[in-house]
């Protein structure tokens, strides 16, 4: 699998999500090597593993603190890579169906990748109830 920043939303840094900058070098260096981790198998062995999530559409607004970037393709759907206790990438793999069709900016698109669009270092994509 790959990932792809394409469709990455600095917009809402400064809110829920982050910039890479804003993380400390060592989480920096863990996130590399996670990504070189991850690329190693296919979107279907993560699943497998749990480390990614799929749930489909974008959150309702109670139950996220990000807000759906106009820009994303309709087919999106949204789901996490676990990077460790709280952090996720957040973005969307899109279905076979799409597979070599282009996005609007002209860009092709595959099933085998995670489009990452916000880093959430604090859990705030799809939050959950405490039990």
């Amino acid at each position: 699998m790959k990932f792809n920043f394409s469709y990455f939303d600095v917009s809402q840094a400064s809110g829920p999500g982050q910039m890479l900058t804003q993380w400390s070098p060592a989480q920096q260096a863990n996130l590399y090597q996670q990504l070189i981790d991850y690329s190693k198998e296919s979107i279907a062995y993560w699943k497998s593993q749990k480390r990614l999530v799929i749930y489909g559409r974008f959150p309702n607004t109670n139950k996220t603190d990000f807000q759906l970037p106009v820009y994303i393709p309709i087919e999106a759907e949204w789901g996490r890579f676990r990077l460790s206790a709280k952090v996720r990438f957040v973005g969307f793999v899109l279905p076979d169906n799409v597979k070599n069709t282009q996005s609007s900016k002209g860009l092709n698109f595959c099933s085998n990748t995670f489009y990452v669009v916000f880093l959430d270092k604090d859990h705030k994509f799809y939050k959950v109830e405490k039990k």
